[in-house]
């Protein structure tokens, strides 16, 4: 697949020429990615109504950290995203394939924090417990409460939210540290 960069606004915008619109009719089509500082890239598609010759209402994915165009082998337009989801092995893989150069600050920003992020979370593991609940009277012990007898009964380990705020704040403190130690892409 063929990257396609530099695609970074409706005016810079990858344009396809003769797209179907509805029935028999068809209409020029552009594609691009916009980057938002602090939310990523989202990748954006908009057609021409050719009714009426003005452009449709801009069509938006959800926000990814980073998000390449792509062109397949049928000329179709489609995108690659990176993000939390990726496995490091999948990341790396998927940067090595990008050519880092035509990126713009903010991504490179973003593969840097990705990169910061999956050093950190290789060390962190979590445990699930189910939660048990003990009737305020007869003192039985649940782990299924009916919904609307909530009040009737109450947790029997609580959280201890001091030790889950230290353990949050050393995971910041080492994404911090690993961010900082991070080479520039």
């Amino acid at each position: 697949m063929k990257k396609l960069y530099g695609h970074n606004s409706p005016e810079t915008a990858y344009s396809v020429e003769n797209y179907p619109y509805g029935f028999r009719l068809k209409t020029t089509k552009r594609y691009w990615v916009e980057t938002v500082a602090k939310k990523g890239d989202r990748y954006i598609t908009q057609t021409i109504n050719p009714k009426t010759g003005l452009w449709n209402k801009p069509k938006m994915s959800t926000y990814s950290p980073v998000i390449v165009m792509l062109l397949n082998e049928d000329n179709h337009v489609k995108y690659s995203s990176l993000s939390t989801f990726d496995g490091a092995e999948l990341l790396e893989e998927k940067i090595s394939n990008i050519d880092v150069e035509q990126l713009n600050d903010l991504q490179k920003y973003q593969i840097k924090w990705l990169r910061a992020y999956h050093k950190t979370m290789e060390n962190v593991t979590f445990t699930m417990e189910v939660a048990k609940f003990r009737h305020k009277v007869p003192g039985e012990i649940i782990t299924n409460v009916p919904i609307f007898e909530m009040s009737d009964y109450e947790e029997v380990n609580p959280k201890d939210e001091q030790k889950e705020q230290a353990t949050m704040a050393s995971i910041n403190r080492n994404f911090a540290y690993n961010l900082s130690n991070e080479s520039e892409v």
